[in-house]
Parts: C-alpha cells; sequence; structure tokens
C-alpha cells in the first residue's frame, strides 16, 4: 500500500523513460503561511501571499502530475511537473508571482485562501495519501507570533509523523523561509514510542483511539492489536487524514457499571516503526456527575508575565465522566459560560487539568502527567478575587469563590504560585481549605498530589477543635508548611476567637477575634506575625476561647512548635 510505482512513458521522441518509487512521506508539507500579513496589513519582508511549501526528501525526481492537494474541503489537482530530490517546491495562488524570487513556484487559479486551522491532504495520483498535516494556532507556540506574518515551519524532516510537536512559529527575520530550509531544521531520527492520548467510546460498541503521532496503517487496522477485558473487537476502521486515530467496533456493548481494560499490542507502530509500549488503559461508558462527583483542586489564576491560568480537577468519585458534558463559568464576570468541547473520558482519582497552553505550563511546572493537560479556553480570572463553577446540565457540581488572600502571607509575590486544595472532604468554599503550593514544587503540582495535601499522622484533638500537627516548619518545602485548625460544634450560634503567643506570653497573631462560626470550619496559621513577617524558631501557644448562645465560655491551649534549618 505504502509504496506504488507508476512509469512515465516515451510520449515525446527524445526524452528518455524512467520509474520512480514514491513512498509515504517521500514529499512532506514543509511549511505552510497560512496569514502573510499582521494588523496593518504589514508583512515583514516577505510578499504578501498565502504559501504552502513541500519538500521532497527522497533521492528520486518525482513527477507531479495529477498528484492532488486538499485544503479542506478546496481540492487543487497537479500538471506535470518534475519534482528533483532534496528540494523544495511552493504553492500559491496566481498572481503571487513575487515569490517566484525565493524559489520554484507552482501557480493554481483556484488555490484557496488559508484558515487559521485546517487539515492540508496530498496525495498521489493512486489517490493515496503522501502527507497529510491538521495545522491549528497553537502549534505556532507563541502567541505574537500566532498573529500574521509567520510561517509555521516543520522542525524535523526525519520525523514526519510527529504531529503538532514538529511544528513551530518560523523564527526567519522575515517571518519564512520559502524555497529553502527551514529556520527551526533539526534533523534527528525518530526514535521515541508513540503514545495513545485518548480512548474514547463514540458509542455503545464503537471506541475512538487517538495517537500523538502518525502510525504505520498496516499495524493499527490489525484488529488482533487489540484486546478488551471480555470483549472482542470485531473492525478497525481508520477515521481521519493523518493516520493518528481508528475507531474499533466491539462485539459487546460497553456498560458504565463496569471499566474494562484494552490492551495495544507492541505491534502497533508508527510511520518509522517506533513500536508503541504495552500498557492498558481503562474505558467504559460514562455516567452525569452529581454535586461533588468531580472537585476544583488547584487554580492557577494569576499567572507569571506571559503565562497561562490552568483549573485542575480532580474526580472523587467511583464513577466516568465525559469532559464534554460539563461548563464552566466565573459568576464574578458577565463572560458567557465556557463548554467544554473536549471529548475526553474522566476516571475516579485521576486528575485533570484545563489550559489554554499545555506547553506554556510544561515549561514552567513539573508536570507528573503530561497527557493529563488538556487545551481549553477558560473564563477570565481576576488576580484579587474570583469564581470558578463546574456545572452540567443537571446540577452544580462544585464551585469555589477565591482570594489572592488565601495565598500565604509569607510569600512577598504570589505570581505564578497556584492554591491548592487541602483535603477533598472538606467544603470547596471554606477559606481555610486552600492554601499556596510549596515552593519546593515549583510553587504549583499540575495533574499530580497537591503539595499541601494534609498528610501528617502527628495530629491532636479534642471533642471540638482538631490541629494538624504539633509541628510547622513554614519554609514552602510542602511539608507542615502551616497548622490547620478545624472545629466542629453540635449547635449553631458559637463566637470563636483564637490567638497566637510566644513562649514569653506576647501576642503574635490573631487568627479570629470574636468570629460567629458555622456548624464546622477552619483556620490556618502559616508562621507569621501581624506584620507580616515570619516568626522566629520555637514554642507558641494557640489559645483558643468560645461561647455559645446561653454565654457558657469554653478555653482551650495547645503547644506549637515552629522549626525550621538552623
Amino acid at each position: 500500500m505504502l509504496t506504488r510505482y507508476f512509469f512515465l512513458l516515451l510520449f515525446v521522441v527524445g526524452f528518455p523513460a524512467f520509474i520512480s518509487a514514491i513512498n509515504q512521506y517521500d514529499i512532506l508539507i514543509n511549511e505552510v503561511m497560512e496569514d502573510a500579513t499582521r494588523s496593518g496589513d504589514q508583512t515583514l519582508g516577505l510578499p504578501k501571499s498565502e504559501y504552502i511549501e513541500l519538500y521532497n526528501r527522497s533521492d528520486t525526481a518525482i513527477e507531479l502530475d495529477q498528484y492532488t492537494l486538499s485544503i479542506g474541503t478546496k481540492k487543487i489537482t497537479f500538471q506535470s511537473h518534475l519534482f528533483p530530490p532534496k528540494s523544495f517546491l511552493i504553492l500559491s495562488k496566481s498572481g503571487n508571482e513575487l515569490l517566484e524570487e525565493y524559489g520554484t513556484v507552482l501557480f493554481f487559479s483556484n488555490f484557496p485562501n488559508l484558515p487559521s486551522a485546517q487539515t492540508i491532504v496530498l496525495k498521489d495520483l493512486f489517490d493515496e495519501t503522501i502527507d497529510a498535516i491538521a495545522y491549528e494556532q497553537a502549534w505556532y507556540r507563541s502567541t505574537s507570533k500566532s498573529g500574521g506574518a509567520y510561517a509555521l515551519e516543520r522542525i524535523n524532516p526525519l520525523a514526519p509523523c510527529m504531529g503538532k510537536n514538529n511544528w513551530i512559529a518560523s523564527t526567519a527575520l522575515v517571518g519564512g523561509t520559502p524555497g529553502k530550509k527551514n529556520a527551526s531544521l533539526v534533523e534527528i531520527i525518530d526514535a521515541t514510542a508513540p503514545n495513545l492520548i485518548n480512548s474514547y467510546p463514540t458509542s455503545t460498541s464503537h471506541i475512538r483511539l487517538t495517537f500523538d503521532k502518525g502510525m504505520q496503517v498496516e499495524s493499527i487496522l490489525d484488529s488482533e492489536n487489540y484486546q478488551l477485558t471480555d470483549n472482542t473487537i470485531v473492525g478497525v476502521s481508520l477515521t481521519n487524514a493523518t493516520f493518528s486515530e481508528v475507531l474499533l467496533e466491539l462485539a459487546t456493548e460497553l456498560s458504565s457499571d463496569l471499566i474494562q481494560e484494552l490492551k495495544l499490542s507492541s505491534a502497533i507502530k508508527d510511520c518509522v516503526h517506533n513500536p508503541i509500549k504495552d500498557k492498558l488503559f481503562p474505558i467504559a461508558l460514562p455516567q452525569q456527575a452529581t454535586a461533588s462527583d468531580i472537585l476544583i483542586n488547584e487554580i492557577l489564576f494569576n499567572p507569571q508575565v506571559g503565562g497561562n491560568d490552568f483549573i485542575e480537577f480532580y474526580n472523587a468519585s467511583t464513577k466516568v465522566f465525559d469532559l464534554s458534558d460539563l461548563v464552566i463559568i466565573n459568576q464574578q464576570r458577565s463572560d458567557a459560560a465556557i463548554p467544554i468541547t473536549v471529548e475526553r473520558l474522566f476516571f475516579p482519582n485521576e486528575w485533570i487539568v484545563l489550559t489554554e497552553s499545555p506547553t506554556d505550563i510544561l515549561e514552567r511546572y513539573a508536570v507528573d502527567n503530561p497527557l493529563q493537560l488538556v487545551a481549553h479556553d477558560l473564563p477570565s480570572f481576576a488576580d484579587e478575587a474570583g469564581n470558578i463553577t463546574l456545572f452540567n446540565e443537571a446540577t452544580i457540581i462544585d464551585q469555589l469563590d477565591y482570594l489572592e488572600t488565601y495565598h500565604s502571607t509569607l510569600l512577598s509575590n504570589t505570581e505564578g504560585v497556584s492554591l491548592e486544595r487541602i483535603a477533598s472532604t472538606k467544603d470547596s468554599q471554606d477559606p481555610s481549605n486552600w492554601y499556596s503550593a510549596a515552593a519546593t514544587t515549583g510553587y504549583a503540582t499540575p495533574t499530580a498530589l497537591n503539595s499541601q495535601t494534609l498528610l501528617s499522622t502527628e495530629s491532636t484533638s479534642n471533642n471540638v477543635f482538631n490541629f494538624s500537627t504539633k509541628t510547622i516548619s513554614p519554609d514552602g518545602d510542602g511539608y507542615a508548611d502551616f497548622l490547620q485548625i478545624d472545629y466542629t460544634f453540635e449547635e449553631v450560634g458559637n463566637v470563636l476567637s483564637i490567638a497566637i503567643y510566644d513562649a514569653a506570653g506576647h501576642l503574635v497573631q490573631s487568627i479570629a477575634q470574636d468570629d460567629l462560626a458555622a456548624i464546622s470550619g477552619g483556620y490556618q496559621w502559616d508562621g507569621s506575625r501581624s506584620d507580616g513577617q515570619k516568626t522566629p524558631l520555637g514554642i507558641y501557644v494557640v489559645w483558643i476561647e468560645y461561647f455559645n448562645q446561653s454565654g457558657e465560655t469554653n478555653n482551650l491551649k495547645e503547644a506549637v512548635v515552629v522549626a525550621g534549618r538552623l
């Protein structure tokens, strides 16, 4: 299938006949200029012309007669043209003759306008796909360059099936490199294994599998290369032009009450024959989430300059959900709600992070599970205060009204610092359930266990109050960075005061002063004084006084050690 032979017969006396072996990816779609100008109709030096550049990476001249290039729903057909080996060919609309200054150009009267996102497919005269890409704005990896006048360039021609990871905005001063080597060129043999990045049931008897690379067609269409628990694969079909997606047909319907496991054989390979690693992938029919099934677990609302926000969700249930059933809104703004459009399963005890730029998050933070980063639009979040509400058509699932003051008072700058949920068992709207991510984790933990999750086993408690630890070390290492004081009363109407004193009896910090307490809640002390400075190492006393509606007064004191490195 992947190797064809065609013969140019001797139609004109004096021209020798030759044979050319054409393989998939012998010709690459190598560069795309989809918007030749910036605002104000300005270029960086290239003509105001959209173009697509092809590269013949083979060692053979290739005759392009009757080849086709599909751009979305539009198709152009090549006339006779001999494409020399290791050379470039520019394709553009008739009238863009200024491009001839940069190399060999083929002009087409029906060359369409290039949108900001599109699928481009090059096929030979036998209608076999030679190369295909499905580019989008995120491929630029630069918001400034995606605004026009810069071309998208393929980075590595020796990795033809790498997909979006093999493209970037041109670094050329004039915005592109038509007719010559790409400015971003790197030639390294591709030895990376392909990954299955999504397995999604499109119906009760069909599963769509999406890979992160173009795959070897024979291997992904062989039903013997897939095994599903208590089921049989009866058919496999391609669903896109880039050979990165297939649809499995099942003999038995999936269930919402049973998570089955899909195993992929290492016989499945990418287009340059790197095998996929044996791995089990869960699959089930999704259910509808109810209140508190999915929790807001971490939020970055004040990123570093040039950075991006993110929201992390945690599946706290035993059920499987579909992200595309969910909607996000900031109820403190007038912005429209944002439905999540990504079709993806969300499994129990799993974290999923939504961000407009996964690439940016990967560059700034340690990410344990990159495949759990999902590119998606988010509501606008103010730095001082905001709201996150997650809901579906039936109910509000979770919501958080955050304040900048939820961050540690010991941080002089909270840019790039996420707020982490402390306990999944406590209310999202409880201010004491949030704290700044630890410095030792890079101030955020997207796709991983929160650095400030309370795991201490040395807590103390009485009938009303629980102290998370006897020793705190507020040094940002994610271990006992703060003291958590939780309470549970048997009746409403209690008034509560909490203060911190040093060993000499001097007031260090007032945590609560005649607060009307809820039935249950909590407070934090991060080792700071009332002036915001860090307390010296030593022993401190937590003094608690509370009285109920009957006037009955109670008090409690607890010693806490502030420790640290000497």
